[in-house]
């Protein structure tokens, strides 16, 4: 079962997929230019994208979630990314894409500094354990911050 599948948002994703279309028809035979439009996509129907996954186990808007939205929407057209965090583990929760090209694997950071952090690719398996149990710790906590 897929990373889809156990998140059960097939749903929210062909409409994202429609979304998506309308913004940008055309598709680029570059990945990273592809993962560009994406992010840029994400940002720009940020709006649209939060109401079609609203009440979905993708209602947030911390950075594992927007890469999980681009990573979904990406295998659906073909750009194979994986989802990573960075190796450093205070950044456990970070979400980030990996691609190959050349040969090599690339970073492609869909929100965060410049910073240069090693990946770790992550498991669907560990993907869910995040968005399940370790993401709403995080959102109570940076909600309490947001009120002191």
């Amino acid at each position: 079962m897929g990373l889809e599948e156990s998140l059960n948002i097939s749903d929210q994703v062909n409409d994202l997929i429609s979304l998506y279309s309308a913004y940008s028809p055309r598709r680029h035979s570059i990945i990273s230019a592809e993962l560009r439009d994406l992010k840029g996509f994400s940002h720009k129907k940020k709006m649209e994208i939060r109401e079609i996954v609203r009440g979905s186990s993708l209602d947030s808007s911390d950075c594992l979630t927007k890469a999980v939205i681009i990573h979904l929407i990406g295998l659906r057209i073909g750009v194979m990314t994986r989802l990573a965090r960075p190796e450093n583990f205070s950044r456990y929760c970070h979400g980030m894409l990996t691609y190959d090209h050349e040969g090599k694997t690339q970073i492609f950071k869909v929100t965060g500094s410049s910073k240069f952090y090693p990946p770790v690719i992550l498991t669907d398996s560990q993907v869910l354990r995040r968005i399940n149990y370790v993401r709403p710790v995080f959102n109570l906590v940076n909600k309490l911050k947001g009120r002191y």
